[in-house]
């Protein structure tokens, strides 16, 4: 339904986070570093101290809304549960000033695509810096979905580092080479037809 209201039409999409929106221009001169979370609970540990150590931004790719209530008509169950998500989710941002919790993947897009580089360890937020031309590093998860999607958009396979890597993660620039960037531009136009 989301994406109907963006113009687009897909019958099957395994992966939503390749299908969504195309915002139009991105403006890459922010300065801005954030760092995400992992489904692996010790490495989201390690990237948010990596964040604090920083003082940068720890944007999770989870939304403060677990159900969308203008996809349909929800149960009191998920009612209950957006209630403890949003609590949640405040509660994390009270904390800890420098978390940033979204509500919909389209303010998390727009997020993304305003830094200078994003670090994560989720396979989706990867997806979604890619989509904004947002310069990504991983950390090595627990799944192939990550290196398979380097390899397929023929991205630098450099871009993937292990837990341990991070510790030297500003050592280099992450901006996509020129190579990478030319292929960036065939995957995304592959991808539309």
């Amino acid at each position: 339904r989301e994406l109907l209201q963006h113009g687009t039409e897909v019958l099957y999409a395994p992966d939503l986070s390749l299908a969504a929106y195309n915002p139009g221009a991105i403006d890459l001169s922010a300065d801005v570093v954030a760092w995400g979370d992992s489904v692996t609970k010790q490495i989201a540990a390690v990237l948010w101290q990596k964040s604090k150590d920083h003082g940068q931004l720890f944007m999770p790719t989870r939304s403060s809304v677990k159900y969308d209530p203008d996809c349909c008509e929800l149960t009191i169950r998920q009612k209950m549960e957006n209630v403890r998500y949003a609590l949640k989710s405040k509660a994390a941002t009270a904390i800890d000033s420098r978390m940033f919790v979204v509500k919909t993947g389209e303010e998390f897009y727009q997020k993304v695509s305003s830094l200078k580089l994003y670090i994560t360890g989720r396979f989706h937020g990867a997806c979604l810096a890619y989509l904004a031309g947002t310069p990504f590093v991983c950390v090595r998860s627990n799944t192939r979905k990550i290196e398979q999607l380097l390899i397929d958009a023929g991205l630098n396979p450099d871009r993937l580092v292990e837990c341990g890597g991070l510790a030297n993660v500003f050592e280099r620039d992450w901006s996509y080479s020129d190579v990478e960037t030319r292929n960036r531009e065939l995957f995304l136009l592959d991808a539309e037809e």
